[in-house]
């Protein structure tokens, strides 16, 4: 992301920043938490946040997907990162993120597994 959008790296950053801070702003065009929806065909979903940024010139909406294990106080998991094109059409665009966002709770759930952390249910 950092070499194929600067701008919306930026953006990314602070978002990362702010929450670090403990200042980010629950503002839903920028910071989903949790996510409004889990896609059908994950068992037993995660629970999942979203930072949402705009890259330069409004085509790429990146999306930072992270979780937080309940069993370790303040820690803050980054799990996905993805972006869709505003050139997609709205069918397209809802079906690839939704595959994402099934994609980043698997990967939540395994890394999770991994390490020892318990995370919330959705």
């Amino acid at each position: 992301m950092k070499v194929q959008d600067r701008f919306g790296w930026n953006g990314m950053q602070a978002l990362i920043e702010d929450a670090a801070a403990g200042g980010v702003d629950l503002d839903e065009t920028q910071v989903r938490c949790p996510l409004l929806y889990a896609p059908k065909k994950v068992q037993d979903p995660p629970w999942l946040g979203e930072f949402k940024v705009v890259g330069r010139g409004g085509k790429k909406h990146w999306r930072l997907y992270f979780g937080e294990p309940i069993n370790r106080q303040d820690h803050v998991v980054r799990i996905h990162l993805w972006h869709k094109l505003r050139s997609w059409s709205k069918a397209d665009a809802g079906q690839r993120q939704q595959d994402s966002v099934a994609n980043a709770m698997g990967l939540l759930k395994w890394h999770f597994k991994k390490e020892g952390y318990e995370w919330s249910q959705f």
